[in-house]
């Protein structure tokens, strides 16, 4: 059987440890966040871009040197690539 001192002890670093992990880590959450703060506009734009894209007429895209098809494709990919 463990002595109440020794299982008070236990309990403190317990508690602790996760605390001191999470405050290590607080400059890595720190930069995650400054990161996707600055890459959601891009994203935005760019889904925004290539949906503009798709409104065009066929004279634009002779215009500008794209195919229908390249538009149709560019305009398929997800909002990260």
């Amino acid at each position: 059987m463990m002595s109440q001192g020794f299982h008070q002890n236990i309990d403190r670093v317990c508690i602790c440890q996760p605390q001191r992990e999470w405050l290590s880590s607080w400059p890595d959450w720190l930069a995650s966040a400054r990161i996707v703060i600055r890459v959601i506009p891009m994203w935005v734009e760019r889904s925004r871009q290539r949906r503009a894209l798709l409104d065009l007429d066929d004279d634009q895209f002779r215009d500008i040197g794209i195919s229908r098809k390249e538009v149709r494709e560019e305009a398929a990919k997800p909002f990260w690539l």
